[in-house]
């Protein structure tokens, strides 16, 4: 069994029982590449069980190492509890057990439900909080009030990798987390640790670059800069949804879908993306809504480069409370002027750097 021994991320070592024979589990609600997850049932309320099948181990122990990282919780990121393995009596199962949210994907909400503009620029604003702060790698400090750095307790800086709408789960307060870290790069001190796994991702949010085999793969900025490619995808997709006052909102497609089909491989999204230079359009509606000036300025600025923060290319937190909400680092995106969407052209480009600033209080 694996468990946190206290970085802030998942729960206390057990020492009787496994978590798995603690927990009773319910209907199965999404499959994916490498299993299926589950409802269970955990000490009297609901966690979400991703199985894996023992082929996979790589992958379930590449995703508990990811989620194990030092100092990784954040508000907009999901909750990892633990992660062990059950006997069927058949076969055995790689257990990944995370905090449950009911109201499923950002991919599935969009699917049923259109939105208004402020929830569509929560969801953003939500999603870039985490992004910015899975990205940056944070120096933790010794306890006791001394200020001392402490590099066993630092956070890496990790490129997800996979960004997409099924990979971002919905929160009851209508704000993001994100998802599913089995395929991220994590970079500390310059060095980087990639997975065994050569996938970059799923294809229709691949970079330019990737496609193209262009990617510096030695480059832990190459990840990132792949990250805000996909996330200006998945921006597309909540603005297609916003509802206006006099004209309801298009149902909800997913990028390029014009362009290829509903399950693209690779070399479709090479053609489409690299060959023939396409990018998914913006329709002209977007420049009907009221908060035009907030949302676009918002959609058009996100961008990735760490902040330099107090003369040091990592951002500093105090981890004397680490398994404490009110004392996880708040990273708030500051966004400059680059342009991710071009309004006159109406496609999608990349900005190329995200600034970020200490915020005591937490922000939604």
């Amino acid at each position: 069994m694996t468990t946190s021994t206290g970085s802030g991320a998942g729960m206390p070592l057990l020492a009787q029982r496994t978590i798995a024979r603690q927990i009773t589990l319910g209907e199965c609600i999404g499959r994916g590449r490498f299993g299926e997850v589950c409802i269970g049932e955990w000490r009297g309320e609901k966690v979400a069980v991703k199985i894996f099948l023992s082929r996979d181990e790589a992958s379930w122990q590449r995703e508990t190492e990811v989620y194990r990282t030092s100092m990784l919780r954040h508000t907009n990121l999901l909750r990892w509890i633990a992660s062990d393995n059950k006997d069927t009596g058949t076969s055995t199962q790689l257990w990944l057990i995370t905090e449950w949210l009911p109201h499923g994907s950002l991919y599935d909400y969009l699917e049923r439900s259109s939105v208004d503009q402020l929830i569509c620029l929560q969801f953003i604003r939500s999603i870039a909080q985490g992004l910015t702060y899975l990205h940056t790698e944070v120096v933790g400090l010794s306890g006791g009030g001394r200020g001392i750095l402490n590099a066993q307790n630092s956070k890496p800086g990790i490129a997800h990798r996979d960004l997409k709408t099924k990979n971002i789960l919905l929160k009851n307060d209508m704000t993001c987390a994100i998802a599913d870290l089995g395929l991220a790069v994590r970079c500390k001190n310059g060095s980087i640790d990639l997975p065994d796994s050569t996938r970059g991702g799923t294809a229709r949010y691949l970079a330019p670059e990737f496609l193209a085999n262009t990617l510096v793969s030695k480059s832990f900025n190459s990840y990132l800069q792949m990250d805000i490619y996909a996330f200006a995808l998945v921006m597309w997709e909540v603005a297609r949804r916003v509802e206006l006052p006099e004209e309801p909102a298009p149902a909800y497609e997913l990028p390029y879908c014009e362009y290829v089909p509903r399950e693209p491989e690779i070399e479709d999204m090479r053609q489409c993306v690299v060959a023939d230079q396409k990018r998914p359009t913006i329709p002209d509606s977007w420049s009907k809504l009221p908060v035009s000036t907030h949302f676009h300025h918002s959609i058009t600025t996100q961008s990735i480069r760490k902040h330099i923060a107090a003369g040091s290319d990592h951002v500093r937190a105090d981890t004397h409370h680490p398994g404490e909400l009110g004392h996880q680092p708040q990273l708030t995106p500051h966004l400059p002027q680059h342009t991710l969407f071009h309004r006159q052209s109406g496609q999608i480009a990349r900005a190329d750097h995200i600034h970020l600033t200490w915020s005591p209080q937490p922000q939604i």
